[in-house]
């Protein structure tokens, strides 16, 4: 089945609960389409409360929490996924997730803040959406569902942005700063 993907922690400050709402009515115009929410908590009642708005909004059939993953999986999920949404509310540092879309060279939508907004350029190497905002959210959620242009053109953009942060070059442009300050 086509699903999309959250990996990382479940946690508040993730957005995950304006994704189920998002989720709900995207669902309504692709009843196939599924959600994994993948990553372990450190907040039980957090991922109780997740799981029970995912219940009552009838989606248990439709939003699948994995837990914790090992790494194999992981890529699996991030290799077969339509593309990968990181809705989180507040940043508080880099973003070990963003790293592993641009790795897999993933589609992705994320929220407009902090990190987020220094590495995504909206359209271009990604969707931003508005903090908190689900009808944001699903509208960038169908945006990327149906314009397969659009995606193709972000994931191309990606795979760029890949290729520059090879080990290749960033030991290139670290040695060149050293060169530069004279201690190479």
């Amino acid at each position: 089945k086509k699903f999309l993907l959250y990996f990382g922690y479940l946690h508040r400050r993730k957005g995950l609960e304006y994704l189920v709402r998002a989720f709900k009515k995207v669902s309504e115009k692709h009843p196939d389409l599924i959600l994994v929410l993948a990553g372990g908590t450190i907040l039980p009642n957090y991922a109780r409360e997740l799981q029970e708005q995912i219940d009552s909004l009838f989606l248990s059939d439709k939003i699948f929490i994995t837990g914790f993953l090992g790494l194999p999986d992981l890529r699996y999920l991030l290799s077969n996924c339509e593309f990968v949404v990181l809705p989180a509310i507040y940043s508080i540092a880099a973003s070990g997730p963003l790293a592993q879309v641009f790795a897999h060279e993933k589609a992705v939508i994320v929220s407009d803040l902090g990190v987020y907004r220094e590495e995504i350029r909206n359209g271009i190497t990604g969707l931003l959406a508005k903090v908190g905002d689900t009808e944001d959210l699903e509208k960038n959620i169908l945006r990327l569902l149906t314009d397969g242009g659009l995606k193709e053109r972000i994931v191309s953009n990606i795979f760029s942005i890949h290729r520059e942060r090879g080990w290749d070059i960033v030991a290139g442009q670290t040695l060149k700063v050293y060169k530069q300050l004279g201690t190479v």
